[in-house]
């Protein structure tokens, strides 16, 4: 059955987002890096260590890191989550849907 959106735009929309996210990984990554350090001023009370830990945590989460258990590199949640769109973009979706584009539509003669 063919879909009724288009996937082309879905995939376009999809790179664009991307683009983004691969923009604001180098700050985001300044971030973790200041709030790293802030956890080394000499005598910083805990409860102020655990807003930095907070942070760092929020940006691994988002741009992803690598786990302090088997420093291995893990993805973000943005990139799963481009990732998951692009997997539920039907297989040869887009090839279909450009190949219309290019020679057209013609309405169904039942």
């Amino acid at each position: 059955m063919p879909i009724r959106w288009s996937a082309s735009k879905v995939r376009e929309a999809t790179d664009k987002a991307e683009q983004y996210i691969g923009q604001i990984k180098e700050p985001m990554a300044s971030v973790k890096a200041i709030a790293e350090e802030a956890l080394e001023i000499p005598e910083i009370p805990e409860y102020i260590k655990q807003g930095f830990r907070g942070l760092i945590s929020e940006v691994e989460r988002s741009i992803g890191g690598v786990s302090s258990f088997n420093q291995e590199p893990y993805p973000g949640s943005l990139d799963k989550t481009i990732k998951r769109i692009r997997g539920d973009i039907p297989g040869g979706a887009v090839e279909q849907d450009q190949a219309s584009r290019k020679y057209g539509s013609t309405p169904a003669l039942v």
